[in-house]
C-alpha cells in the first residue's frame, strides 16, 4: 500500500478493514484495531468469519457479493 494511503487510513477515526477475494484480512487501521480490541499482527490473514463469528449470515452475504 502506498505510504500516503497508509497515513490517511491511520489518521481516520473510522475503522477500515480490507480483505482479499478469499475474505482474508489484508489491512486494518488503528481504529479497526480498537474496534476489535486486537492488534493488526494478531488478525492479519484471518478469515472474516473469525472476526465476526456471531454473524455467519453477514459473512455469507459478503462472500456472495465478492463472488459476483
Amino acid at each position: 500500500m502506498a505510504v500516503n494511503t497508509q497515513r490517511l487510513l491511520d489518521s481516520l477515526s473510522t475503522a477500515v478493514l480490507t480483505f482479499d477475494t478469499a475474505l482474508r484480512l489484508m489491512t486494518i487501521n488503528p481504529a479497526g484495531e480498537m474496534l476489535f480490541e486486537i492488534s493488526a499482527k494478531k488478525v492479519l490473514g484471518q478469515h472474516l468469519i473469525d472476526l465476526l463469528p456471531a454473524s455467519p449470515g453477514l459473512v455469507r452475504v459478503i462472500a456472495c457479493a465478492v463472488d459476483e
